[in-house]
């Protein structure tokens, strides 16, 4: 039983030492699988032994296939399609199930072992496996019975080998023949090749001492070039420093015609601002102008239009035989008013045929006080007589005609009043 009697080196520190120290010959390394940690490594003893169909295959209808724990998804679909000759073009994902009690499940992840997907921690555990074909329209519809249909596509690539495959493709080679093999072939080559190497080493000496000395007789005749023409040049330069004095005397003439235009120029400019400042003022000052005749005219505009408009909507009241002439706009100021109740088009009124007049039984005393507010919509100082009687009064008529804006200010009138005692009245009684 060799799962209990060897200890178990990692793939990557296994491959590590081969390449240090080689393989005797004669042992074989056997690769197994570690499926689990708890207390120590949990060896596969026996690969598990699955029951592959097509989807649209009966229950019946399966092949029984072995993979290990760890195997990769992408390789037991690659299995199961090379059994049932799947062309490549077409495009397949597989369903798996542990037991047939349990529901189906769909494998997304090629590169997932199948182990981990279905938690197999026996050897004994026989899942189902199902390849569904994708149809011509990209479309998955072929999911096994009883299964739901879930559009998406596996990810990662299929693979062909499982594995095992490349167990001992490299390590039952001796390493040392193959070294020594390598050096007696290298060693062989240089002893052939180094004659020629030689003779070209010699043909390459030669054309580079022919391409020297061409280089040297180019040199020469570069530097008598060069003679020539440093004398030119030295007589060019004479003429270029008698130019260049003659530009620094005219930079000095322009340096000093720049200071008097400077000098012009900022005069200009101050007097430019000067003037500007003096057009600001004066188009600030018709500006304000402007604005005070334009809000002139549109405040007088909005009056001569509300004199239109109650000219054209007048209407006369009577008033416990007072008559007042207003407008519907002024009886409409306050919406929540009985006079705009009244006069708000919703219930039909009453015309006296003399008068043509509507009769409201009401003291008439007052009412020009609430004509006023309707108009104003404030009570301004000095237009009622300081009279608390009259103030309650009009309080009074205030609160008949449902006026808040009027009561709240004719209440805050008596509530100021200071306090004084008031004689008793006597209760009146009305029979």
């Amino acid at each position: 039983d060799y799962a209990h009697t060897v200890d178990v080196v990692h793939e990557d520190a296994w491959r590590m030492m081969i390449q240090w120290y080689g393989l005797t010959d004669g042992h074989k390394p056997i690769k197994l699988v570690v499926y689990n940690y708890r207390r120590g490594p949990e060896i596969e003893h026996n690969q598990n032994s699955f029951k592959v169909m097509l989807s649209v295959s009966s229950l019946e209808d399966f092949h029984h296939v072995k993979f290990s724990k760890m195997e990769k998804v992408g390789h037991i679909e690659y299995k199961i399609r090379q059994l049932y000759c799947i062309p490549k073009d077409q495009q397949s994902r597989i369903w798996v199930k542990t037991d047939t009690d349990s529901e189906w499940r769909l494998l997304l992840n090629r590169d997932k072992t199948i182990g981990k997907c279905l938690d197999i921690d026996s050897d004994f555990v026989r899942p189902t496996v199902a390849l569904e074909i994708c149809v011509e329209d990209e479309k998955w519809v072929n999911a096994p019975q009883d299964a739901t249909e879930i559009q998406e596509s596996p990810t990662g690539p299929l693979y062909e080998h499982n594995i095992f495959t490349d167990l001992t493709s490299s390590w039952e080679v001796d390493i040392h023949e193959q070294i020594d093999h390598i050096g007696k072939s290298l060693v062989d080559n240089l002893h052939v090749n180094f004659s020629a190497f030689v003779q070209k080493a010699r043909e390459f000496v030669d054309e580079r001492d022919y391409h020297l000395r061409q280089r040297e007789r180019d040199i020469y005749l570069r530097e008598t070039f060069i003679d020539d023409l440093t004398e030119k040049l030295e007589d060019k330069e004479k003429v270029l420093d008698a130019q260049l004095e003659s530009c620094e005397r005219q930079l000095n003439e322009c340096d000093r015609r720049k200071k008097e235009i400077e000098v012009e120029c900022k005069k200009q400019r101050e007097e430019l601002d000067r003037l500007e400042e003096r057009r600001r003022t004066e188009f600030k000052t018709l500006k304000e102008n402007f604005e005070m005749e334009r809000d002139k005219f549109h405040s007088e505009l909005q009056r001569m239009s509300e004199m239109y408009k109650i000219q054209d909507n007048r209407i006369k009241l009577d008033i416990g035989g007072q008559l007042f002439t207003t407008s519907l706009t002024t009886l409409n100021r306050d919406p929540e008013s009985m006079l705009a109740a009244m006069f708000s088009g919703r219930h039909e009124l009453k015309k006296e045929d003399s008068s043509g007049s509507y009769f409201i039984d009401r003291d008439g005393t007052h009412f020009r006080y609430i004509l006023n507010f309707l108009r104003d919509g404030e009570i301004k100082d000095g237009t009622i007589p300081e009279n608390p009687n009259l103030w309650r009064e009009l309080l009074t008529e205030a609160e008949y005609y449902q006026i808040q804006g009027l009561v709240g200010y004719l209440q805050s009138l008596l509530h100021n009043l200071p306090q004084r005692v008031e004689s008793p009245v006597s209760d009146t009684t009305f029979v």
